[in-house]
């Protein structure tokens, strides 16, 4: 056979791969009977890497030795835990381009090809590029040509549609795990990125399956609760494939929504069947569509251009079949999107196009040179170790951070000294228990304290910060003027049944939580950050909102100490607000990307961004006392205790370093990206003894604080997005992937009880011995902390990803324990925490 060349779109649920013979007409590649291959990767006993159907239909067995998405293992760790193996993400990602590489040899009766054509997200970077070819190589591929995603799936469409020179061309491609949005031009024969490509490296028809599955779970839960929570807490190999069954059946129903109003599915147990609707399912999703759009119009809008001067709107990736994806795309932008009855073939088909007769596409293939791609930065080099400076000083927990516990003389855990606040959560923040104990004293007016006339709120008071730069070249902290900052009084409507119990609408919430602490007129007041970058005040007794504050597109979750609120603001922000009035006290300029909450302790604010740094401020000035590169981007919250700062980073490593001057002490390898904060907890002397931290690649680790050495591992049934919330047993309680809500004993890494809650981005809270989370359908759940059982559920009205956090110790309200959750319609309100009851 003459010269061939392979074209692969590596996805990250699915692999599509398209075949072409000197300059004949390409072909899409069948293996197994099908277009798709499952990108899912399983290690065999024998130590073997098997692929697609059978790796799919294995792993639902074993689980524990499965990787569903090695697309995003690869850019988010270097190796993973398969078992009890750990494996390169690179040959995990070798093994997929094997299979496809070994069919395609077969249908060419033997001969390699001449040529590979990879594709790849606009977004990634050079570091990302190369892992891939390297995978490629140990493949048995030549060295590839790379051609970004939406360049291919522009290039297959202008094929066949009329796309005029220097027209340009809007991509939105919603894969199996991510959104990819681009624009083009389109430049001859060829098309070149412009503006900032954009997208969501957390948000595909993956995504769509789990809020399937919350759909389901919510029909299946009112049907027979207890029936449900035994399919999904059966940790059998049988229980293990049954609900893999039950995943296959979801993803069908998803499917059939596509093409009908209404899907019947008939599960294990539920013999009269689980009717769901397509209305159903676009609801528990709308608020990740609707944010996908508000994506694509920015990238639209970074390019210089507005939707009607585009040529085409162009839709690729197996999830955009979802009707609801072409109408809100035509809703916003006023242009009819174009797309294929096979959006999934057109990447791959698009790629011989977009790389043309020779070895080197004319297009570009990667975001211009000097931008940065929107959605997950390239990090600097990582730390630098240095000897440990001493052992860890012992005093009070920090400020957001975990309440931490010591271990008494039996060796269990109590708690230790509370901390003069509470952090609110970003991705899993850094509190412990989710639970805060209000010791400060109420003011005048509050409910059933006499009313007294307050004086007017002082003004701000801005630090002042140091002449020059701040280290490393960026510019140091600067006081901001109202002109920059204006903080309004909220007018959103608030209903309360009694002080202390009501619902105010607010922006709308995405993975966070509120923060308590001391507002206007000495009130006790919950702080909470929207996902559209809205900083709320809100009076705990009434719901009323003296103030709110607007911190760019985005912003993390605040904490909140001695009258300061703290929290990062895009897009490239720390500031201290005046928390009675709402106004910067300072603020500094250089810090990208934080969306976790930071961390107070010692008089400096801690916190990582996704630019790959960690910061260390003067909480009081917002000086620069140090800033350390990590090696990948920081999404988590970091922790503290004594003199140690523990910061979990997205190339999956855990470090450890002094707050004086960010010396590395260890670091710890955790396999896979950490999104979560580390709960940290101390033995009877108070220093940090045990450090408790999830990651995406499905393990709970207990690390020993001092050494840095793994004292136990726990496999999970999926990825970590939320921090361990730890009672004084010691039992740790996190949600993973799959909405599974684990409770793990921290002595030795045994699980105590699982229970299936829907939810996989909220903290859990405690108190009194109840654990109270998210789940789906928007369901709050109050659980029997020794169980798992139900103690009552209760519905918010809307879906949330939102921590709920407990506040106690307020006289004169409702309940002896409040508890505050968000919703994504924008809703925040309060419950009893006994009942549930509002």
């Amino acid at each position: 056979m003459t010269g061939w060349s392979l074209a692969v779109d590596f996805g990250t649920s699915f692999t599509c791969a398209a075949w072409q013979v000197g300059g004949g007409a390409a072909e899409v590649l069948e293996i197994d009977n099908s277009r798709y291959l499952p990108s899912a990767v399983w290690l065999d006993p024998d130590g073997q890497l098997t692929t697609g159907k059978t790796a799919v239909s294995q792993g639902g067995a074993f689980p524990e030795r499965l990787e569903r998405l090695p697309k995003r293992a690869l850019v988010t760790a270097e190796a993973i835990l398969l078992g009890e193996e750990t494996v390169g993400t690179v040959d995990v990602v070798a093994a997929v381009l094997r299979r496809v590489a070994a069919e395609a040899r077969r249908r060419s009766d033997g001969t390699p090809p001449s040529r590979a054509v990879l594709t790849h997200p606009a977004r990634w970077t050079a570091a990302d590029l190369d892992k891939l070819r390297l995978a490629a190589e140990k493949a048995g591929l030549p060295t590839p040509v790379f051609v970004s995603e939406p360049v291919a799936a522009a290039s297959w469409y202008a094929a066949s549609e009329d796309i005029p020179d220097g027209g340009h061309v809007a991509i939105y491609d919603l894969g199996g795990g991510t959104l990819d949005t681009a624009v083009l031009r389109r430049v001859g024969g060829g098309f070149t990125v412009v503006g900032r490509p954009g997208g969501d490296g957390h948000f595909g028809g993956e995504d769509v399956d789990e809020a399937m599955l919350e759909v389901v779970g919510g029909h299946a839960a009112d049907l027979d609760q207890a029936r449900w929570d035994r399919l999904w807490s059966d940790t059998s190999r049988a229980g293990n494939r049954t609900r893999a069954l039950t995943r296959q059946d979801l993803v069908l129903a998803k499917e059939s929504l596509s093409r009908s109003a209404t899907h019947t599915l008939y599960l294990m147990g539920f013999d009269d069947g689980i009717r769901v609707t397509r209305r159903e399912l676009e609801d528990a999703v709308g608020g990740r569509l609707d944010a996908s759009i508000d994506e694509l119009v920015a990238t639209i809008a970074s390019a210089g251009l507005a939707p009607e001067q585009l040529s085409a709107i162009c839709l690729t990736g197996n999830a955009t079949r979802m009707p609801r994806v072409s109408e809100l795309v035509s809703a916003r932008t006023g242009q009819l999107p174009r797309a294929t009855g096979d959006p999934k073939t057109v990447t791959a088909l698009g790629a011989l196009i977009a790389a043309g007769p020779t070895a080197a596409p004319p297009l570009v293939s990667r975001p211009p040179v000097g931008q940065t791609p929107v959605g997950r930065p390239a990090g600097p080099p990582p730390l630098v170790s240095r000897p440990p400076v001493g052992p860890p000083a012992v005093g009070q927990p920090p400020v957001g951070q975990p309440s931490v516990t010591a271990r008494a003389g039996d060796g269990s855990r109590v708690p230790g000294a509370a901390a003069p606040g509470s952090a609110a959560l970003f991705r899993g923040g850094p509190r412990r228990t989710g639970a805060h104990a209000w010791a400060d004293p109420v003011p005048p007016g509050w409910p059933g304290v006499p009313a007294a006339v307050t004086s007017a709120a002082a003004g701000p008071a801005p630090g002042t910060p140091p002449p020059g730069t701040g280290w490393g070249g960026l510019p140091p902290a600067a006081p901001a003027g109202p002109r920059q900052y204006a903080a309004t009084a909220s007018t959103g409507p608030t209903l309360a049944s009694q002080p202390g119990l009501w619902k105010t609408k607010i922006s709308r919430l995405g993975a966070g939580s509120p923060a308590v602490g001391v507002g206007p007129g000495g009130r006790p007041t919950l702080f909470v950050t929207g996902v559209a970058g809205r900083l709320h005040a809100v009076d705990l007794a009434t719901g009323h909102q003296p103030w709110a504050l607007g911190l760019g597109n985005g912003g993390s979750s605040p904490v909140v100490a001695d009258g300061v609120v703290y929290c990062g603001g895009r897009p490239n922000q720390l500031l201290a607000l005046d928390a009675a009035t709402g106004q910067p006290r300072w603020v500094f300029h250089g810090a990208s990307g934080v969306d976790a909450a930071p961390a107070l302790s010692g008089g400096l604010l801690f916190a990582g961004g996704w630019d790959g740094r960690v910061y260390a401020l003067d909480a009081e000035t917002g000086a620069v006392r140090w800033i350390q590169p990590a090696g990948g981007w920081v999404a988590a919250a970091p922790a503290v205790v004594g003199d140690t700062l523990y910061v979990g980073c997205g190339n999956g490593l855990l470090y450890a370093v002094g707050t004086d001057e960010g010396d590395l002490r260890w670091q710890y390898d955790a396999g896979g990206a950490i999104w979560s904060a580390p709960a940290v907890l101390t033995a009877s002397t108070g220093q940090a003894d045990l450090v408790v931290v999830g990651s995406h690649a499905h393990v709970l680790h207990g690390i020993d604080a001092a050494t840095g050495q793994a004292r136990w591992r726990r496999p999970l049934s999926g990825g970590v997005y939320t921090a361990p919330a730890v009672d004084p047993e010691g039992i740790a309680y996190l949600t993973s992937q799959g909405g599974m809500l684990t409770a793990v004993d921290t002595r030795d890494g045994s699980v105590r009880w699982t229970r299936h809650i829907g939810g996989d981005h909220a903290n859990a809270a405690l108190a009194a011995g109840l654990v109270v989370i998210t789940g789906a359908r928007g369901r709050l759940h109050g659980l029997d902390a020794a169980t798992g059982t139900s103690r009552w559920t209760a519905k918010l009205g809307g879906l949330s990803d939102a921590s709920p956090i407990v506040i106690t110790g307020l006289p004169g309200l409702g309940a002896s324990a409040l508890v505050a959750v968000g919703t994504s319609a924008g809703t925040l309100l309060t419950l009893d925490a006994e009942t549930g009851n509002r």
